[in-house]
C-alpha cells in the first residue's frame, strides 16, 4: 500500500529525525558506516525502510562471530553485497541476534520519535516511520591481510581479483 504521506528524498535527508538517527546509529554501533534509503521504494509504505552499510570485520567483532566468507566472493563480481537479515553476514554467530538487533535498532529509532526533545515540526510525518530494512557491505572496506590470505587459500582462482580489489 502507497504512503499515506509522500515525501521527496531530499525531505527526508534533510529532516532533522533522519539526521539524529543516523547520527545515532552509526555512534552506537561502530560498525555503521553509512545509513541511507532507496530513493524508489521512499514512498511504498508509511515505513522508510534504511539500509545500513556496514564494516563486516567490525560487526563480527561486535557479535563474536566471522565474517561471511561469500560476502567478499560476492564482491568480486558486483558493487555490493546486501542482505534483509544480519546473521546472512555472520559465520557462527549466535541465533537469535538478528531478532536482537532489531528490537535494539526499532528500539533506538522509536526512542528518537517519541523524543520531546525534537520538537514536533523537526520530525516526520507522525504517518511515516523508519525501520532498518537491510544490510549492504561494499568493496572500499579495509581487509586485514590474514583475511585476505584466507579467502586467497579458500577461493585461488580469486587471488589476481582480490589482490585487484583490495590490494595485493
Amino acid at each position: 500500500m502507497p504512503a499515506t504521506v509522500p515525501l521527496t528524498p531530499e525531505q527526508v535527508r534533510n529532516s532533522y529525525e533522519f539526521k539524529v538517527i543516523k547520527r545515532m546509529l552509526k555512534d552506537e554501533y561502530d560498525f555503521v558506516l553509512d545509513v541511507d534509503f532507496d530513493d524508489d521504494k521512499l514512498n511504498e509504505y508509511n515505513l522508510i525502510f534504511l539500509d545500513l552499510t556496514i564494516d563486516p570485520f567490525k560487526l563480527a567483532e561486535y557479535f563474536d562471530a566471522e565474517p561471511y566468507h561469500a560476502i567478499f566472493h560476492a564482491l568480486m563480481y558486483t558493487d555490493q553485497f546486501s542482505s534483509p537479515f544480519l546473521r546472512t553476514l555472520l559465520t557462527g554467530a549466535r541465533e537469535g541476534i538478528s531478532t536482537e538487533f532489531d528490537n535494539e535498532t526499532k528500539d533506538l529509532i522509536d526512542g528518537i520519535r517519541d523524543s520531546k526533545a525534537i520538537p514536533r515540526d523537526k520530525k516526520l510525518p507522525e504517518q511515516r516511520a523508519f525501520r532498518v530494512g537491510s544490510y549492504t557491505v561494499r568493496p572500499n572496506i579495509s581487509i586485514p591481510q590474514d583475511y585476505k590470505q584466507e579467502l586467497i587459500h579458500r577461493y585461488p582462482y580469486l587471488a589476481d581479483k582480490l589482490n585487484d580489489r583490495w590490494g595485493g
